[in-house]
């Protein structure tokens, strides 16, 4: 249990406080175990990214934000220098006009001053064997998901290719991807154990740094028994270092008492996962992708950490009978709203996401 700390505090509590600030990209000053300035300044920059309270106090809830495993770096210190405008580190870091102002919350400016530049989770779904021959060039990348993963009992690679061979292609880390259709397992808690191993295994011996879970219709009764299952994975793989990442179908709503149609648990499956990767491509009848995006995204928020969501950006879109393709604007403003309401990053099949210029990825050279 830590105890709070604030300005002019001092001790070893402090200093771990400095080294957890400073691992996620914010610069506290030295790390020397005093709360000064600097140290303060990093604090709120870090309660504003993550949305809360921004009141320089390292209490409970910034603590256990520390905590996570996982958590994304999602910003970087850039001092201003003298006569230098937001608009200027805009362009000097390819972003968006205005995205510096609205990620920082800046009043007046001064040289020296710290603003922070942010960064997002780039996840890029692939399939190895629709890849064409060449080298694997997407720079801007923080990982790579990797269709040809079944989980089934012998929860086996069945890509053409040799995994390890797939793996070192990317220079990324790494997940498996994988469906989950059949609930029918959940029933059975005795054997939990069991299959929960055996996925930890195989992403050893893969070289996988974790599991991107794709959660396909099944018995909705069994809502709640999936959410324990999966937090008993999560901890499982989280305690080898490993990430569990979900993808779920983007929701206007959901009735948490509702167990007699495929429903979920946003909240639970939220807490769960290290990261959600929300898909948009299928909407309400007769709803607009737009409109669709900002309803959804607006009931996932208030189930799920924000600095968890990563929207699902595809090439097109379903409302009812009908498809249309996204246009650049509309895909334009899914990479905008990322940043600017400090969600985890985006996700996209390779080759078909937005302009990159959004992004500063979490892992840089």
């Amino acid at each position: 249990m830590h105890k709070v700390v604030r300005f002019q505090d001092s001790g070893a509590e402090v200093e771990k406080l400095q080294l957890a600030l400073k691992e996620l990209g914010f610069s506290p000053g030295p790390v020397d175990g005093k709360f000064g300035f600097l140290t303060e300044e990093a604090l709120l920059a870090f309660q504003r990214m993550y949305s809360l309270k921004p009141d320089g106090l390292a209490g409970r809830e910034v603590w256990q934000l520390l905590a996570q495993r996982g958590l994304p770096i999602l910003q970087f210190p850039h001092p201003l220098s003298e006569g230098q405008s937001l608009m200027r580190v805009d362009a000097e870091y390819q972003l968006a006009a205005g995205t510096v102002r609205a990620v920082n919350r800046v009043g007046k400016r001064y040289p020296g001053q710290l603003i922070y530049i942010p960064q997002r989770k780039v996840l890029a779904l692939w399939d190895p064997q629709a890849e064409p021959e060449g080298e694997f060039s997407q720079q801007d990348l923080s990982c790579v998901g990797i269709y040809g993963w079944r989980l089934g009992e012998n929860l086996v690679w069945t890509g053409e290719e040799e995994l390890a061979m797939v793996v070192r292609r990317t220079g990324k880390r790494c997940l498996a991807i994988a469906k989950l259709e059949d609930w029918d397992f959940l029933s059975k808690k005795k054997t939990w154990a069991k299959r929960i191993a055996a996925i930890r295994l195989s992403l050893v011996r893969g070289g996988l740094a974790g599991l991107f879970l794709e959660l396909q219709p099944g018995a909705g009764k069994r809502r709640r028994r999936l959410a324990e299952f999966l937090k008993k994975l999560a901890a499982e793989l989280a305690s080898q270092g490993r990430l569990l990442y979900l993808k779920l179908p983007a929701r206007k709503k959901e009735d948490p008492t509702n167990d007699s149609d495929w429903s979920l648990d946003f909240r639970a499956l939220g807490a769960a996962a290290s990261a959600v990767v929300l898909d948009f491509s299928v909407g309400q009848k007769g709803s607009f992708f737009l409109k669709w995006l900002d309803d959804a995204l607006h009931y996932a928020k208030g189930a799920i950490p924000a600095w968890k969501i990563l929207p699902l950006c595809g090439e097109t879109y379903s409302a009812g009978q009908t498809r249309q393709l996204l246009s650049v604007r509309e895909k334009d403003r899914v990479a905008k709203i990322v940043l600017h309401q400090r969600l985890g990053g985006i996700a996209f099949e390779l080759g078909k996401g937005p302009d990159k210029r959004y992004f500063v990825t979490e892992c840089r050279a």
